[in-house]
């Protein structure tokens, strides 16, 4: 019998962990009341000339964005405890999980990139020490979304691995 690695065991966690909180706080916001009174407060503050937005069809917008996140927040936790089960199918789910989430961190990389080289200095009437703030933030958006791009490409390189994925074989589990 192979010994089950410590380092599936700890991702396993870590994501149940994370994704857990993740889909609590999705529930929670979605039993919040979304009604179009919240977005028809926010219409009321946009500046005239500006499009008008239905509050209802944000409402349901917002709504289903929420609904969303929850599935796939659920979707992540149950893969994740089947990782830690060392169920087969987690090990191919967690794989499409981390290279959907390495495609969304390298967006976050160009968006950030771009970010910092746009010329908000030179925006009439803006504040240059606002537009050292957003470069600041742009910067640390595209490091963090590179650091985590990376993080996830060595944990599908550590799961896809003959040993680790050995751990998955149905005659191989304690």
């Amino acid at each position: 019998m192979q010994q089950r690695s410590t380092f599936v065991t700890v991702v396993g966690w870590i994501f149940v962990a994370l994704s857990g909180l993740g889909a609590l706080q999705f529930l929670v916001i979605l039993f919040t009341p979304m009604d179009a009174q919240l977005f028809t407060e926010a219409q009321q503050m946009q500046p005239a000339g500006a499009p008008q937005m239905d509050p209802a069809a944000m409402a349901s917008m917002m709504h289903s964005v929420f609904i969303f996140m929850f599935c796939l927040a659920a979707w992540v936790l149950l893969s994740s405890i089947g990782l830690v089960m060392r169920k087969g199918w987690a090990r191919i789910s967690f794989i499409v999980i981390l290279g959907i989430g390495i495609f969304f961190n390298l967006l976050y990389v160009l968006i950030g990139l771009a970010g910092r080289s746009m010329p908000l200095d030179q925006v009439a009437g803006a504040d240059p020490a606002a537009g050292g703030m957003v470069h600041a933030i742009m910067g640390a958006m595209a490091v963090l979304g590179a650091v985590f791009a990376i993080l996830f490409a060595w944990i599908i390189y550590r799961l896809t691995r003959p040993a680790t994925a050995k751990e998955f074989e149905p005659s191989h589990k304690q």
